[in-house]
C-alpha cells in the first residue's frame, strides 16, 4: 500500500492546477473536483499504480511460497518444509 500511495501522489501532482481551479470557480466542491476532474484526468496512472503495487505484492508472495517448500504434513520445526495453502 505505501508503494501504491507514493505512485498515486505523484500521479495526482500531474493534474494542471488550472483544471482544478476552474472547477472550483464553477462552484464544485472538493469531492466533486476529485471525482469529476482529478480521477478522470489521471485514470490510466491510477490503474497503472494499482497494478504495479499488486504485482509487487504478488511477487513477494510467490517468493515466500517457493521457499517454504511443498510437503503435505504438519511441520515439527520452523525450518522444516510445509504447505503454503
Amino acid at each position: 500500500i505505501p508503494f501504491i500511495a507514493a505512485v498515486m501522489r505523484d500521479v495526482f501532482e500531474l493534474v494542471p492546477p488550472m483544471l482544478k481551479e476552474s472547477a472550483y470557480g464553477l462552484g464544485s466542491t472538493t469531492w466533486e473536483v476529485v471525482w469529476k476532474v482529478v480521477l478522470p484526468y489521471t485514470k490510466s496512472g491510477v490503474i497503472g499504480g494499482i497494478m504495479l503495487g499488486l504485482g509487487r505484492a504478488l511477487g513477494e508472495t510467490m517468493a515466500v511460497t517457493f521457499v517454504i517448500g511443498n510437503a503435505f504434513n504438519l511441520p515439527e520445526s520452523i525450518f522444516s518444509p510445509s504447505n503454503s495453502i
